[in-house]
């Protein structure tokens, strides 16, 4: 072979082939980086939008409350009487319409329930929660309908006495929201 013919030796190929590929392979670890973050950030954010969207629909109904059904500890530390998970009150949107609902978690899933309760000699009559019929049986509870608030709930808690406090938190795929608020519920007739 002619030393002075133009053209690249074996060794240049292969330097300049394994420069190209570690070059490659560099921008190909930056973008997998880049597509982790991108999936953690919309993970985050969407666990906080749900984790929002489950406090400011609970907030507004008990902001309007009529009535507590659930009895709620009034610290969220004690270890003989820990909040619970659900809560259960009068609608004061209507007070007329003697609606009750419930927020409740069932998987990983806030449930939002709407009910009213009746005697068995007349269902369709709604009748306060806590009151007898004749022979003093209790009404019974009917459900209206059970409605998808929010997606990926780990724990939801509720306790307080003047103010109801509520602690929730969300999971979305690796991001953890926790979030929490406090309500006053303006109607409260008693527990």
């Amino acid at each position: 072979m002619n030393p002075k013919a133009g053209g690249f030796t074996l060794i240049e190929l292969i330097v300049g082939v394994s420069a190209s590929l570690i070059i490659l392979l560099g921008t190909l670890h930056i973008l997998s980086l880049t597509r982790i973050a991108l999936d953690s950030g919309g993970n985050r954010a969407e666990a906080t939008q749900n984790a929002r969207i489950a406090l400011e629909r609970i907030s507004r109904d008990l902001r309007q409350a009529e009535d507590l059904l659930t009895n709620l500890p009034t610290t969220s530390s004690d270890p003989f009487l820990p909040p619970p998970s659900e809560i259960e009150f009068q609608d004061g949107h209507d007070p007329e319409s003697l609606t009750y609902l419930r927020y409740h978690v069932l998987e990983d899933i806030l449930y939002r329930e709407e009910s009213y309760y009746a005697f068995p000699s007349a269902p369709a009559v709604r009748v306060p929660h806590n009151i007898l019929d004749a022979n003093g049986n209790p009404p019974i509870k009917t459900l209206v309908q059970d409605l998808i608030v929010a997606e990926g709930l780990v724990a939801l808690s509720f306790w307080g006495e003047e103010d109801i406090h509520i602690s929730i938190e969300v999971n979305r795929g690796s991001a953890r929201v926790i979030s929490s608020t406090r309500v006053f519920g303006r109607n409260f007739t008693g527990t």
